[in-house]
């Protein structure tokens, strides 16, 4: 049971990786294309 325990709060700690590091690509994804954008007006 305690493996067990242990297993979840690395799934939890992996989950919250990515999410942030795809809310930190989303970002720069948005940050670049408006770059771009406001670079063709």
């Amino acid at each position: 049971m305690r493996e067990f325990i242990a297993t979840i709060r690395q799934l939890n700690l992996l989950i919250k990786t990515i999410a942030e590091l795809q809310s930190f690509s989303l970002g720069m994804l948005i940050s670049l294309s408006s770059i771009t954008l406001f670079s063709h007006l």
